[in-house]
């Protein structure tokens, strides 16, 4: 993502006014997404920011315990369970959250990682609104608006996005998997959800609701393994850093209730 900044600010950027300085706070950024409060963030109590916490932090335990006895496999079912694992890994935001509003005095809070994904109704929706909101603000900012500047055509812009996004997920691949065969899969993944954002954006009709919303989730449900398999298949990673969620004796995890059967 640094990378990325770097591009803008050294290439793509026609803003004469920015420095070094403002270079090094948009990458400080990405580490600490702090941003200013705004008024339905701070209807949002602390409470439900601390319940909404614990709960993804024990679901994410769960799952990644659950995960972990059984055999590695990049079934839709296994894959289902570990992009459940990723979307639970935000319990990290929410908790810092807390901190945050209560330093600043709800002044400022953090960007919200994932914004209830599973109730985006087009696939544009769930890229640029609902999933993994910072790196989509890195790539908003540092890629699709510069370029949109010199490209009239916001669906090509997004294409070009989704390309880079691809290329990033395919590096990330490589140096977790040293798998050679996960380039092509990975990098597909991403291309057919920016050419799915394309066609999406070119239809002539609205789509109803309920219908939006079976067709962005059978996309989805469609290319995740692609870019999700080889993280599924690989017993040793969840969410790409065991070491990070090791806390240490998840006996009181293992206490609870399993599923008999494992993902297949």
């Amino acid at each position: 993502m640094i990378s990325i900044r770097l591009i803008h600010f050294t290439i793509l950027s026609v803003d004469k006014s920015q420095t070094l300085f403002s270079f090094i706070l948009k990458c400080l950024w990405i580490i600490f997404p702090i941003v200013p409060c705004q008024p339905t963030e701070k209807q949002r109590s602390l409470k439900l920011y601390l319940i909404c916490g614990l709960v993804k932090f024990v679901l994410n335990r769960w799952l990644h315990q659950w995960l972990s006895i059984c055999e590695p496999n990049d079934s839709y079912m296994r894959v289902f369970i570990y992009f459940l694992s990723i979307l639970t890994f935000s319990y990290v935001i929410d908790i810092q959250t807390i901190f945050i509003r209560i330093i600043t005095r709800d002044k400022y809070t953090l960007q919200w990682l994932n914004n209830f994904p599973f109730l985006s109704q087009s696939i544009r929706e769930f890229w640029g609104r609902r999933y993994n909101q910072i790196i989509g603000t890195i790539l908003k900012e540092s890629l699709f608006q510069p370029l949109n500047l010199y490209i009239p055509s916001r669906s090509i812009v997004g294409l070009i996005t989704f390309i880079i996004s691809g290329l990033l997920h395919v590096h990330i691949a490589l140096v977790a998997f040293e798998d050679v065969s996960s380039v092509l899969p990975t990098f597909a993944c991403f291309l057919l959800n920016g050419i799915a954002c394309c066609i999406e954006a070119h239809l002539p009709i609205n789509l109803p609701p309920l219908f939006g919303w079976l067709m962005t989730h059978s996309v989805l449900f469609v290319t995740a393994p692609m870019c999700l398999g080889p993280f599924a298949r690989d017993k040793a990673v969840f969410f790409g850093v065991n070491e990070l969620l090791s806390y240490g004796d998840d006996q009181w995890i293992s206490k609870l209730p399993m599923p008999k059967n494992c993902p297949i």
